[in-house]
């Protein structure tokens, strides 16, 4: 038996299973593939080899080429490499969907995510518009003082994080405590036994720290973060447990990567650098153009995971209720169907779309 599923946002409808009244097919499916099939030209492991972790674009440019939608059977996942498919699994909500890093930690039910609140965005966007410059300004200056400077650890590392405490109002003298807390906590969810218990540690020790601070807020309210979410007319009012899992579940790894991986393209590509310095001030987009190709060129998240939501059918395959999708943006981008010479830098090319 078979029923209709729902159209995703990108128009694509599939037939699936009704599995209520029988057994998954994934075994049946699986046991159809041919000896050396997805293996040929790739070895199993590949994604576990050092050479990968060093530089993972040529094992991207055998799958996008060769296993566009390739079964990986140590990870348990299914890897999508081509652009087109990437983006069509990043907006089709009816098939797939995300899980949230409480989930990877176990604790999904603790606290609530309050990021999408507009009053949120609002504050987020403040804080940038109102900070970015003059932080940034503030490192620079440390660099022009010493003579010297590290990029990508004092300044692509620094700034996101010196924003942050920024954006939450956290008291000066507990800026270093809480930003260990912050990044023990955003680093448990890779999956690495190691670094799990101490993340989820860092979690509920977050929530020790933002109770009082809720408490005074509630009180005394400021231009932060913690007062804008205590100020949400929300069910069962505001817990520091909900700060937490707002301040866990957005993005921290983007700003920092995109950083980093700018300034060392535009350091090792000399003739784009000054074509950057000498245009800008006829054209004050050539930074942010910049900034999109380095994104393009060197993303800093490498891909995305998504979740079906019950058995599909795309790409030739079937993915069963839960599959585990991952949408690998690091291969999409440099993908030739869609980048003319893709390997390369060129600030400000002419196929630079806006869906990287």
């Amino acid at each position: 038996m078979t029923i209709e599923s729902p159209v995703g946002r990108n128009g694509v409808a599939v037939t699936r299973r009704d599995t209520r009244h029988g057994a998954y097919r994934t075994y049946e499916i699986h046991q159809r593939r041919r000896v050396g099939e997805s293996t040929a030209k790739l070895k199993p492991n590949a994604m576990l080899s050092k050479q990968f972790l060093q530089d993972p674009y040529p094992v991207f440019e055998i799958l996008r080429e060769h296993y566009p939608c390739y079964r990986d059977w140590i990870g348990n996942a299914y890897w999508i490499t081509r652009y087109d498919d990437v983006t069509s699994l990043y907006v089709d909500d009816a098939n797939y969907a995300n899980r949230s890093k409480r989930w990877h930690y176990g604790i999904d039910r603790v606290g609530r995510d309050f990021g999408a609140e507009v009053a949120v965005a609002r504050h987020v966007e403040k804080t940038l518009d109102e900070s970015t410059g003059p932080l940034a300004d503030a490192l620079i200056a440390e660099f022009a003082s010493r003579g010297h400077g590290d990029l990508a650890i004092e300044f692509a590392a620094r700034l996101p994080l010196e924003m942050l405490v920024r954006m939450w109002g956290i008291p000066a003298a507990d800026h270093a405590e809480f930003v260990a807390r912050y990044l023990r906590m955003q680093r448990g969810v890779l999956g690495v036994a190691t670094t799990e218990q101490s993340g989820r540690d860092a979690f509920f020790e977050l929530v020790d720290y933002f109770a009082p601070l809720l408490a005074e807020r509630r009180i005394a309210p400021a231009d932060d973060m913690i007062s804008v979410i205590a100020a949400l007319d929300v069910e069962g009012g505001v817990t520091s447990e909900d700060l937490v899992a707002t301040l866990l579940e957005a993005d921290h790894e983007t700003l920092h990567g995109a950083l980093a991986n700018l300034w060392f393209l535009l350091l090792t590509h000399p003739e784009e650098f000054e074509r950057v310095r000498e245009e800008r001030t006829r054209d004050p987009r050539m930074m942010k153009l910049a900034y999109l190709e380095a994104v393009r060129h060197s993303t800093p998240v490498l891909m995305k995971r998504r979740y079906a939501r019950h058995e599909v059918e795309r790409f030739g395959q079937v993915f069963p209720e839960g599959a585990l999708i991952l949408c690998v943006a690091g291969a999409a981008n440099r993908d030739p169907r869609v980048f003319a010479d893709p390997e390369r830098f060129i600030v400000g090319r002419p196929d630079l779309t806006q869906r990287e």
